[in-house]
């Protein structure tokens, strides 16, 4: 029975919490500036400038060979730093809900290695992939990163039949089908290359960090 007097974060990993605080503190900053309770106007555009990934950026480091500080930190920056109000939201809650259950049962140093690695291989990608000049901002990669490694744990978990295994990726693959179709009828930037790719080093860092967890994913295939 659920209790009245529980918490509504029930028993966050403390490793969550910290990856989760930098981006409340932001957008409650953005927000009061953007109010105009304290800041100035177009804080958040100014932060996006200096924190969010921009391929271009990142290109012009690799012709010169010179990565400062300035370019390095945007891989890990990137991830804290919202468009507005509702990105923080829906990025927050799939960093909480699904960084949760893969700190408690992968560990809180998968959660760790799984948000920041998959974010900033989701950035990398992004970039190799020609044509793409939008910056990337907002903890989406991360989050499909942790969305990879939560599929890891349902698809090891799940019975020999195909069409339970399949159903541990359907939540990856709703949420991709929905970029896709935004990007397609309201040209939104192809940040889901991104994300995609993210997800995929998510569910490998997950089979990496269990014992016998590649195995078992070739096992699981080798029964098909």
């Amino acid at each position: 029975m659920h209790s009245p007097n529980a918490p509504v974060v029930n028993n966050l990993p403390p490793t969550v919490i910290l990856v989760f605080l930098p981006m409340v503190i932001a957008e409650g900053y953005f927000a009061g500036a953007e109010a105009g309770l304290w800041g100035q106007q177009g804080i958040r555009a100014l932060a996006i400038q200096q924190f969010a990934y921009f391929p271009e950026v990142v290109q012009a480091a690799l012709q010169r060979g010179a990565w400062g500080a300035d370019v390095l930190w945007r891989f890990i920056t990137f991830s804290f730093v919202n468009l507005g109000f509702l990105g923080t939201i829906f990025s927050g809650v799939m960093t909480l809900a699904l960084g949760k259950y893969v700190a408690e049962s992968l560990g809180e140093v998968t959660f760790v290695a799984v948000f920041f690695l998959s974010a900033i291989f989701g950035a990398v990608v992004y970039t190799a992939v020609p044509g793409q000049t939008y910056p990337l901002f907002g903890a989406y990669p991360a989050a499909f990163g942790l969305l990879g490694a939560f599929s890891f744990v349902l698809y090891t978990q799940a019975g020999g039949m195909l069409s339970q295994q399949m159903r541990a990726f359907q939540l990856l693959g709703v949420l991709l089908v929905l970029n896709w179709i935004y990007v397609l009828f309201f040209g939104a930037a192809n940040t889901w290359i991104a994300e995609l790719a993210a997800a995929i080093l998510g569910f490998a860092i997950a089979a990496l960090r269990v014992p016998g967890g590649v195995a078992l994913v070739l096992d699981k295939l080798r029964q098909r």
